[in-house]
């Protein structure tokens, strides 16, 4: 739905836009019968379609009313008084702008003092004396200079409008490339006010200094040569921190000259990194046929070396025969499992397209372990037993195998082997062996795409599939002098409520809107189906725009909060619903969210400190994948789980993030009509913690986040960490 400005002129009596209304026609007002009748007989046959004429100051106010064709006004002063003639004149004027800005107004009269007014005014004048020609010269020219000026105004104005209200990343600069006008946009750091009269040098900082020349380079090559760039990918930034935009800019001309350029440059950080993790598949099935060819040839090896002793009476070693042949098994079933079936192959879509399927940790090294030749090697596992990471077990499964491999095979007889949880959201293989050479650790190092063949084909193997799921892949020294692999950025939840029981219920008896709303939220709760119906009209819940609608309760932790949603009725791609915990109900408060958007999949959305900024990530799984959600949060840790549409509000949920939640978030970005959210089964409860969750004695959404003493939100991360709040 939108605005539009609606004449009334129109065929078949429809309203259209006044600009789509050739504006021809002239009005003449005031004056004699006779006086009036002259003027209409002489314009009617040269610039003007139409002569309409009237008596009074109110009749003319109606016609302009009825008519959008209207582009001049002529006034005849009645002969009388002089302080009745410059009344007059300011009474039609006056009643002209109420209509129009800039429909132009023609005095005809011989009176000095209304000559005077019709000046002061912004008026045109002639005399009466005036020969006819030179009033239709001026009419004709009145009418063109309205059409000219009014489709000026109106695009004027539709482009400040794109400015202020859109998400169109628009700018113009002058032939100096200073910024002239800049679009307002939600979560951009540099507001408009901030950078008009300023180039792109002048506005440079840290990290993007380079890219600040180069791009104020390319305006200076625009306004020079005249000539536009078009589609040009420009990056900025490092890391974590990098962005990529796609920008086009052309010559903004007047009257044949370059008087500056206008611009917009939309942000593809998102189409880049798609275009990097393709890269990343691209690489891995370069290596697939190495790796597949390595980690069989180890059991093959070991099943002809058996076979041979059991040729020469050596009946145990048909037993190594036996788990040689387990363990290709093992390997072609986790190949096979990708491919058999549409129910098979439609999940794995879902684990690889969202990137968080959950697998327990510790059976799976047991049952790699067991799989390889230890020897004498002994292995320690020092993680909880139900402890998660986030992953899918056919991908864990080779980085796993070759990592304890290797420690096994270059530990040295009688080796030690350790895994256990890092302090950076991940799990380690460590050994107490010599340790890597260093050529070994500088492959591993190096940013080559070609990796050097110090690896060998496992552990490229393993390492490109790392980097395909967006982990990190960490090598040094472990604590007993050894070899130490961690892979990091792959959470870990060691500290979980699964076993606790839930306690009371608790009710959310609070409904706010927050932030500056455009339109109030609403919210509504229907026993009998145990559905909210929640509405809302904020335009964001990301960058430093919070503006949403709560439905919530209080509780001091250990708490759940859990339940379906069953429809989301949105008006934008990124409208938002489902269930986040936060210090407070303040714009400001630390917070952690976990929901479903209208076009791009599950969600979860953050800010870890007071007045910081709000990150999101967006998994584009298969619409239907998830409808369950839930959020936990104990000893200053939250953990989020996502499930299918049949999932059991009782039972576990399949995924489990790291991350918080309590109250009921339905957002839309832009202005305007709100989007309505549909939950069903809301769950929340206190809970009753098992072996591994007490209480904090600190309750949620009261005052200032803080985190082991500073003025911070919760952890994300999957373990251990401090309170989310104070009260």
């Amino acid at each position: 739905m939108g605005l539009c400005s609606c004449g009334r002129n129109s065929a078949n009596g429809l309203e259209m836009s006044h600009l789509l209304v050739d504006p021809t026609a002239t009005l003449v007002v005031g004056g004699s019968d006779t006086q009036r009748e002259r003027v209409r007989s002489f314009l009617a046959g040269g610039p003007a379609t139409e002569v309409v004429t009237v008596r009074s100051v109110d009749t003319a106010k109606s016609r302009l009313a009825e008519r959008d064709d209207i582009g001049c006004v002529v006034f005849l002063p009645a002969s009388g008084g002089v302080d009745d003639a410059t009344d007059s004149v300011a009474a039609v004027h006056a009643a002209v702008r109420d209509h129009s800005d800039v429909l132009p107004v023609v005095v005809v009269s011989d009176d000095p003092a209304v000559a005077a007014v019709a000046a002061r005014e912004g008026c045109r004048y002639l005399p009466r004396s005036v020969a006819d020609e030179r009033l239709a010269e001026t009419v004709a020219d009145a009418l063109a200079t309205f059409d000219e000026r009014r489709r000026e105004l109106a695009e004027s104005s539709i482009f400040r409008t794109l400015l202020a209200e859109s998400e169109v990343p628009l700018y113009a600069k002058d032939d100096r490339g200073r910024h002239l006008y800049k679009s307002d946009l939600s979560g951009d750091p540099h507001s408009p006010e901030g950078v008009i009269g300023k180039t792109d040098r002048e506005l440079e900082t840290e990290g993007v200094l380079d890219e600040a020349r180069d791009t104020y380079a390319d305006d200076m090559q625009v306004i020079e040569s005249g000539e536009g760039i078009y589609d040009l990918e420009e990056r900025a930034g490092m890391g974590d921190d990098e962005f990529w935009s796609l920008t086009t800019k052309v010559p903004w001309r007047e009257d044949g000259e370059v008087q500056g350029l206008v611009g917009f440059s939309f942000d593809i950080t998102r189409w880049k990194e798609r275009e990097r993790r393709l890269a990343a598949e691209h690489r891995r099935i370069e290596q697939f046929t190495k790796y597949l060819a390595h980690d069989l040839r180890t059991p093959l090896q070991v099943a002809y070396g058996a076979l041979d002793a059991a040729r020469e009476g050596d009946e145990a070693a048909f037993e190594k025969v036996e788990d040689a042949h387990e363990r290709m098994r093992a390997i072609v079933d986790d190949l096979r499992g990708l491919s058999t079936s549409p129910t098979n192959l439609s999940a794995a879509y879902d684990a690889v397209s969202v990137g968080i399927a959950s697998t327990h940790l510790v059976p799976l090294v047991s049952d790699v372990w067991e799989s390889i030749d230890v020897d004498d090697a002994a292995l320690s596992v020092e993680l909880p037993d139900d402890a998660l990471v986030v992953g899918r077990a056919d991908v864990l499964r080779p980085v796993i195998q070759t990592l304890l491999r290797n420690a096994v095979q270059h530990g040295g007889p009688g080796v030690t082997v350790r895994a256990g949880e890092t302090d950076r959201q991940g799990f380690f293989i460590a050994d107490d062996g010599p340790g890597f050479p260093e050529a070994v650790l500088a492959a591993l190092r190096s940013d080559d795409l070609d990796r050097p063949e110090a690896l060998g084909p496992g552990l490229i193997a393993a390492l490109e599939t790392v980097e395909q799921q967006g982990w990190g892949l960490v090598a040094g020294e472990s604590e007993d002098g050894g070899a130490r692999v961690a892979i990091e950025d792959c959470p870990v939840v060691t500290d979980t409520l699964a076993d606790a029981d839930p306690g009371e219920s608790v009710a959310l008896t609070e409904r706010v809107d927050v932030g500056d709303v455009p339109t109030p939220g609403s919210a509504t709760f229907d026993a009998g189906s145990d559905t909210w119906r929640v509405a809302a009209g904020g335009r964001n819940v990301w960058g430093d725009t919070h503006e949403f609608h709560f439905v919530y309760g209080t509780a001091e932790p250990p708490v759940r909060i859990q339940g379906q949603i069953t429809g989301l009725d949105a008006v934008d791609e990124f409208s938002k619903a489902g269930f986040a915990v936060r210090a407070g109900t303040d714009e400001r408060a630390p917070f952690d969210y976990v929901g479903t958007t209208a076009e791009h999949g599950s969600e979860t959305t953050w800010r870890l400190a007071r007045d910081g900024h709000t990150d999101s990530h967006q998994f584009e799984e298969r619409p239907d994948a998830f409808s369950w959600y839930r959020i936990e949060y104990a000893d200053g840790v939250c953990t989020c789980y996502l499930g299918g549409p049949r999932e059991d509000l009782r039972g576990d949920l399949p995924v489990r993030l790291g991350l918080p939640t309590r109250r009921l978030i339905p957002r839309r970005r832009f202005d305007g009509s709100g989007v309505t959210a549909v939950r069903d089964g809301v769950r929340r409860h206190r809970l009753r913690p098992g072996r591994d969750a007490g209480p904090t004695g600190r309750r949620l959404g009261r005052g200032q986040g803080t985190d082991r003493g500073g003025p911070h939100g919760p952890e994300r991360r999957c373990g251990r960490g401090g309170p989310l709040d104070r009260p």
